[in-house]
C-alpha cells in the first residue's frame, strides 16, 4: 500500500513512517505546505525522508501541498515546488467536506493545469475535469477522510467514465488516521469501485512511487 498525502503538522516524518511500516504500508510521502521561498525547509524534509527510507522499511517522498493557493497562482507555485526540490506535488481541489474554509472556484481546473501530481480532494469535479486529468495524467485522489471522501462515489464514476487515474490518499494528520487495506477495500467499495478499479489504483499508486524512486535515483547520479 502505498499513501501519498499524509501531512506532519502534528507527528513527525520518523512517527508517520513507523506507522506505515506498521500497517503495512510500502511507501508514503510527507507533505509540507509550500511558502517560497522555502527551499531550505524542503531540502530538510528530503533529508529526513531519505533517513526514514534507510531505517524505516518503508520508501518516504518529500511532498509539498499546496491549500488555498488562488488558482492562477499555481502554475507559478507548481513549478517553483519543483524547483526547490519536491519530489511530488498535491494540489488540494474543490472538496465539499464541511467546515473549514471552502476552495476557491477553479481549484480543480487550475491544479490540473498546473501539472500537479495528484489533485487531491478534488469534490464534485466536472466530466471535462477528469478528461484532461487523463489527458495530463493527473491521477484524481479518493480520499480516505470522513470529510473529503464524501464525493469519492462521483470522483470514481468520473475516473470511470474518462480513464482518469485514481490513487488512494488519507490526508493523515496523526498515526490512526492511516487505514489498513480491509478498511480501504471496504471504503473503495462503498464509494461503487469494483475490485479491479481499486486493484487499478493500487497499481498507479505504485507506478507513482517508481517515477519518484526512478528519478531520485537519476538526480543522485549527478
Amino acid at each position: 500500500m502505498i499513501d501519498f498525502h499524509i501531512n506532519c503538522r502534528d507527528m513527525s516524518p520518523e512517527e508517520a513512517a513507523r506507522a506505515a511500516f506498521l500497517y503495512g504500508y510500502h511507501a508514503i510521502a510527507i507533505n509540507q505546505e509550500f511558502l517560497p521561498p522555502t527551499r531550505q525547509n524542503l531540502d530538510a524534509l528530503r533529508s529526513t525522508a531519505h533517513e526514514c527510507s534507510l531505517y524505516s522499511g518503508v520508501e518516504v517522498f518529500a511532498a509539498v501541498k499546496l491549500t488555498h493557493t488562488a488558482p492562477a497562482l499555481l502554475p507559478d507555485m507548481t513549478q517553483k515546488a519543483r524547483d526547490a526540490g519536491a519530489q511530488l506535488v498535491l494540489i488540494c481541489g474543490e472538496t465539499i467536506a464541511p467546515g473549514g474554509i471552502p476552495p476557491a472556484k477553479g481549484a480543480n481546473l487550475a491544479a490540473i493545469n498546473a501539472g500537479a501530481d495528484i489533485l487531491a480532494t478534488p469534490g464534485l469535479i466536472t466530466r471535462e475535469e477528469a478528461e484532461l486529468a487523463a489527458e495530463k495524467k493527473v491521477a484524481l485522489e479518493i480520499s480516505l477522510h470522513p470529510g473529503h471522501g464524501l464525493a469519492n462515489g462521483h470522483i470514481a464514476a468520473m475516473a470511470r467514465i474518462t480513464g482518469a487515474s485514481l490513487v488512494f490518499g488519507s490526508g493523515a494528520c496523526l498515526p490512526h488516521d492511516l487505514l489498513h487495506k480491509d478498511q480501504i477495500q471496504k471504503l473503495a467499495l462503498g464509494a461503487a469501485m469494483t475490485m479491479q478499479e481499486i486493484h487499478a489504483a493500487l497499481e498507479n499508486a505504485r507506478a507513482l512511487a517508481q517515477r519518484i524512486l526512478m528519478c531520485r535515483k537519476t538526480n543522485a547520479a549527478l
